[in-house]
């Protein structure tokens, strides 16, 4: 190429021109010293190119002995071939907290983890602590304690951002979004909804370039990256779908509150969440009459619940959020603390406010799409010595969305399981695990298990529950000596556990209709002084609670033997009263009134059928004696009084200190549902009775329609 003009000239001209020569030397020399440069300048930065960190650094063969179990259980995991197809490509993040771009390295290709701000390479990268936060060693005043709630999402519930900021209020946001558009056109759109410009910070990842079918959706990546850009001293985090009460913010920067966040830097607030029910038909998203529905305050809260359109959050799936205290939050003061005793199991994943400093464990980032992001977070936290402690009056509630794509594919079970059950497709052995992302979710589980067990010093302050249920028995991948063990036996523990599991959540409806109906007969009374007779409805509403409540509490162990029975003495006063009415005294005339004379008799017996066996269970025959006989003349035939009286002749009677701790005598009739099924649909068969007295009411609730 520069020889050409010199020889063009050459034959053009018998004499060469020195100036001519001279300049071609010279743009040669020049181009040879660049050339030298930018060599030099790549063999420095490849130099400093510092080495990527792993878990298992100081450990090489226990790293290798990983990554050697996750390449036998799939390619997939470790980001090669087919995995990378889902999760690689060029990289597009981009940053904005003032609406400026701030998009990097667009054109460049990238796996998931070139945005690790922990320079992860593979999924069993597990890190401890989250180095670029501030100390948690430096002292905090109370003044001092600020929060910032932090969110992550796909760019298809953008939507729901505006009802975040609407309901936190003018104070900092931090969101991470699973989108192509630019951070800083969708800040600008999120400020004419209402957001804060000067306190949301939104940053943005590519779903095209690093998830384009849907199935590996970088959570956990998501909820650090907007982690990162918190400057406040503490974090409330809630997934976008999970909407704050309207006090929340104000009822955190109280006084009091403050105090106790600044005493602790491992204090892992609990903030209690509760779901709203579809409020049409359809399988679809009717948001016209959802967005109006969903609660800010409490008591709007309550409302829904009374009218079955609320609930707790996801009761199916005890072990989610079965460790919250929720009958105790139905009453507990705002503002105020309550400690939780225990965990009741591996699967807790409530939603937290707590410091944001350098001992606080990050989200690990192998954990992508649905299943197990957050619960291996809560798990590391308890480890590291963090106290769950609920916080009174305030809440969050889920959006009745429709599933995700990556809840779709973790729904995704091979054939074999479909139609054996788990243990039978195991056996079966020609199950391909790793082609389904349960599984391979499950392998990195037990990597993680076996990291946090080996790594992290067991510190903890709040412990598991003596009756805690064994969680691995739900995983579709086991550890060799699991598949050692009898499965016989394990199969038995794990009923056993799921029918001792106590769950507030469970009872939290029976308690609220109890207490709901005891309001409503209460001021029933005040408003009918000349005539208590038109509370009979009321009256009837505030016996059944009660005895509903008396054994559903016996059975949670939230209300003792004691309790038990001043619950239904103050039932059985409200029945003598309305006994004594004339619609309600015996006659011999027919029609609608003996119809309705007669089902309240019968609920006056079920009554008396339950004091007496509760005080068959204290100890004291004389007044189960006469409580049993009290409900055999309202109703002599009677099935339930009958047994209970011939348990008393035959001198059946146990002790008060046996009254707690009687085990189930009556054997489970039929076949349990497969524990082992899908994660979040298991557990879902009701509770089973621990005492006799359950079994008594429960022929009672047939006979007499009281359920």
């Amino acid at each position: 190429y520069f020889s050409t003009p010199w020889k063009r000239s050459k034959q053009s001209s018998p004499r060469r021109n020195p100036k001519t020569v001279l300049a071609w030397v010279l743009l040669r020399a020049i181009l040879a010293i660049l050339i030298l440069v930018w060599i030099g300048s790549m063999a420095s930065v490849m130099r400093n190119v510092p080495a990527a960190h792993s878990s298992g650094a100081n450990n090489p063969s226990k790293a290798m002995m990983n990554l050697s179990r996750w390449k036998k259980l799939s390619e997939h995991i470790r980001l090669g071939s087919q995995a990378k197809e889902n999760m690689a490509g060029t990289g597009n993040l981009s940053s904005t907290s003032d609406g400026k771009d701030g998009t990097e390295d667009k054109e460049q290709p990238a796996s998931i983890y070139d945005l690790s701000l922990f320079n992860n390479q593979s999924p069993t990268d597990f890190q401890l602590y989250t180095p670029h936060a501030p100390s948690c060693s430096k002292p905090l005043e109370p003044s001092a304690v600020g929060f910032t709630l932090v969110s992550q999402l796909s760019h298809d519930r953008l939507w729901m951002v505006q009802y975040h900021c609407a309901r936190w209020g003018d104070h900092p946001m931090s969101i991470a979004i699973f989108s192509d558009r630019d951070a800083g056109d969708i800040k600008s759109d999120l400020v004419l909804q209402g957001c804060s410009a000067e306190h949301l910070t939104v940053r943005t990842v590519s779903k095209s370039r690093y998830d384009p079918k849907g199935t590996e959706y970088p959570v956990n990546l998501l909820r650090n990256l907007a982690f990162s850009n918190v400057k406040t001293s503490h974090i409330v985090y809630a997934d976008i779908d999970f909407w704050p009460s309207s006090d929340l913010h104000a009822t955190l920067t109280t006084q009091r509150v403050r105090e106790r966040f600044a005493s602790d830097p491992k204090l892992a607030t609990v903030i209690p969440v509760f779901q709203l029910f579809r409020r049409c038909r359809e399988y679809k998203d009717c948001r016209g009459a959802n967005i109006p529905s969903m609660p800010k305050k409490k008591s709007g809260l309550f409302t829904l619940i009374k009218k079955k359109q609320a609930s707790t959050f996801d009761p199916t799936n005890v072990g989610g959020h079965g460790s919250t205290k929720y009958i105790t939050w139905r009453d507990q003061e705002i503002g105020t603390f309550v400690d939780l005793p225990c965990i009741k199991s591996n699967r807790y994943e409530p939603y937290l406010a707590f410091r944001y400093c350098t001992d606080l464990p990050p989200f690990q980032e192998g954990f992508t799409g649905y299943g197990k992001n957050k619960m291996t977070w809560v798990m590391q936290l308890r480890r590291a010595g963090y106290l769950f402690s609920q916080l009174g009056g305030v809440f969050l509630v889920h959006y009745p969305h429709l599933n995700s794509e990556s809840r779709q594919e973790w729904d995704k079970k091979p054939k074999a399981m479909e139609k054996h059950g788990l243990e039978t497709a195991k056996k079966k052995g020609n199950v391909d695990w790793a082609s389904f992302k349960r599984a391979r979710v499950d392998a990195l589980f037990l990597d993680f298990k076996e990291w946090l067990d080996g790594t992290v010093e067991d510190e903890s302050r709040v412990l598991m529950c003596d009756d805690a249920l064994n969680d691995d028995m739900r995983l579709w991948v086991h550890t060799d000596k699991a598949k050692d063990d009898d499965e016989e036996a394990d199969d038995d523990d794990e009923t056993a556990a799921a029918e001792e599991e106590e769950d507030d959540g469970a009872y939290f409806q029976e308690y609220t209709d109890f207490v709901q109906s005891q309001d409503a007969y209460k001021k029933c009374q005040e408003e009918h002084t000349s005539d208590p007779a038109e509370c009979s409805k009321a009256a009837s509403a505030f016996i059944e609670s009660s005895i509903l409540w008396s054994l559903v509490g016996s059975e949670s162990n939230y209300v003792g033997p004691d309790s038990q029975m001043e619950y239904l003495y103050n039932a059985e006063k409200c029945a003598i009263r309305f006994l004594a009415f004339e619609q309600f005294q015996r006659n011999d005339e027919g029609g609608e009134g003996n119809e309705k004379e007669f089902s309240f008799l019968n609920l006056v017996a079920d009554l008396y059928t339950n004091m007496a066996m509760v005080e068959k269970k204290r100890g004291f025959k004389d007044k189960a004696t006469a409580h049993v006989k009290k409900a055999l003349e309202l109703n002599p035939g009677y099935d339930a009084a009958q047994k209970v009286l011939a348990q008393i002749e035959n001198g059946e009677v146990e002790e008060e200190d046996d009254y707690e701790g009687e085990e189930e005598e009556e054997e489970e009739k039929g076949a349990a549902e497969d524990a082992n099924g899908d994660e979040n649909n298991a557990e879902e068969t009701p509770a089973k009775t621990t005492n006799e007295d359950g079994a008594a009411l429960k022929d009672a609730k047939v006979n007499e329609s009281i359920e």
